[in-house]
């Protein structure tokens, strides 16, 4: 009887034991074809947000009554809705390509003091200028040394807006303040047209300033936000910068392709 006993026991252990192993499987393979589900519903999301850009794209460069202008727009797409945002780039300030004098009223525009933001424009035309020299005001790797800083300007152009925070005399607050305003991938002097007050602002107080190009026989660079949300549940964020030649050419190229929210 005994014996018996133990044996049920280990029948009842066994089964519990079964019943655990089929639960734990049971349970994986659910969350499993969850996460497949999940992702290929964000693939989806992704490529209809990629063709809602080049959509956006087309759009622009239509002459038809089918053309859309820098602003928001919307698609409906296949078991999908895309919201798009189209921002002018033409107005912004390309740290590139500034001078210094730009520069520094764009950094008093965004509260920074007259001495400090000469001394900061400065440093951010020498950071992107060849030489071991630095200009008047500026600073080499002599002047980040004796700041007791481990880097010091490449002497090449910036590769991206966040590297301007490793400028010296750059501030976090200053920075967040001034990056709205620039852009990369802008070319040319900023345009008054489609500048914001805070880079008009910083145009207007200089005392000379070049003629800018505008209208529709020059190029334009716009910054395109696509966010694309599938009726599956998908959602993808792209974000791209184009410039759009003129209507006549009826062309275009693309600078940046990536799914940040901010443009270069």
């Amino acid at each position: 009887m005994r014996s018996r006993g133990f044996a049920l026991i280990i029948v009842l252990w066994t089964l519990v034991l079964l019943s655990l192993v089929m639960t734990h499987i049971v349970v994986t393979g659910r969350t499993e074809a969850r996460i497949a589900a999940n992702l290929t519903a964000n693939a989806d999301a992704e490529a209809q947000a990629d063709g809602a850009v080049m959509e956006t794209v087309f759009r622009l460069i239509d002459a038809s009554e089918s053309h859309w202008n820098v602003g928001d727009h919307a698609l409906n797409l296949k078991r999908a809705k895309a919201q798009i945002s189209v921002l002018q780039e033409n107005g912004k300030v390309n740290p590139n390509a500034a001078s210094v004098e730009l520069m520094a009223a764009l950094l008093v525009s965004c509260g920074a003091e007259p001495a400090q933001a000469g001394s900061l424009a400065a440093a951010i035309s020498d950071w992107r200028s060849p030489g071991e020299q630095p200009g008047p005001g500026g600073a080499k790797l002599r002047q980040y040394r004796a700041a007791g800083m481990d880097h010091a300007p490449p002497n090449a152009p910036f590769e991206s807006l966040d590297e301007l925070q490793r400028v010296i005399g750059m501030t976090p607050e200053l920075f967040q303040r001034l990056k709205p305003h620039l852009s990369l991938y802008q070319t040319g002097y900023p345009d008054l047209a489609s500048a914001d007050p805070v880079v008009a602002e910083a145009v207007r107080s200089l005392p000379l300033r070049p003629q800018t190009q505008t209208g529709a026989q020059h190029p334009q660079t716009v910054s395109i936000m696509v966010e694309v949300a599938t009726d599956s549940g998908g959602r993808f964020l792209r974000h791209a910068v184009v410039r759009i030649e003129p209507p006549a050419n009826q062309s275009y190229s693309i600078l940046s392709w990536d799914t940040e929210a901010s443009a270069e």
